[in-house]
Parts: structure tokens; C-alpha cells; sequence
């Protein structure tokens, strides 16, 4: 848990990001974009992990790791479409 100095500074830098005059929804459509182009990333790497570093029960197998691996792959391509679109409009 962050303490109150992470939580000061946060608020300082928050401060001068809205009062310098940037153009905040730019900023936050910028984000966006970034998140759904590293969506696909951090997906194919937990269905990896699920596959090959749980054990036993846990594991990811059979039928369910072909619809888990079909969600994100449909998931991915939709996050990849939507961070094109909004760099490109």
C-alpha cells in the first residue's frame, strides 16, 4: 500500500498535469489506445502461465483452455481494432 509521501506526490504531479494546459482527453484516448494494444501481451502471457506453470487441478487444459484460448483471441482482436481505430480517428 502506497504511503502518504507516493499518495502527496501523486496528487502534485495530478495538479500540474490538469493545470499545464494538456489536453487531458487526448491524454486519456492515448491511454486507452496503449492498454488495448498490450492487452493481446499480458493475455497470451497468463494463458501461458495457466497452461505451463500451474500444476494438477489448477492447470489449463481440454475443452476449457480451447474456449478460454478462443476468448482471447477474440478479445485480442477486438482491443487491437479499437487501438487502431482510435489512432487513426
Amino acid at each position: 500500500m502506497p504511503n502518504a509521501k507516493t499518495r502527496i506526490d501523486v496528487l502534485e504531479v495530478s495538479g500540474v498535469l490538469v493545470t499545464s494546459g494538456a489536453d487531458l482527453v487526448k491524454l486519456s484516448v492515448a491511454v486507452h489506445v496503449m492498454n488495448a494494444l498490450l492487452l493481446p501481451v499480458v493475455l497470451g502471457f497468463l494463458f501461458l502461465l495457466a497452461r505451463k506453470a500451474l500444476t494438477g487441478q489448477h492447470r489449463l487444459n481440454g475443452w476449457y483452455a480451447w474456449v478460454a484460448g478462443t476468448l482471447i483471441v477474440v478479445t485480442s482482436v477486438f482491443g487491437v481494432f479499437a487501438a487502431v481505430s482510435g489512432l487513426l480517428g
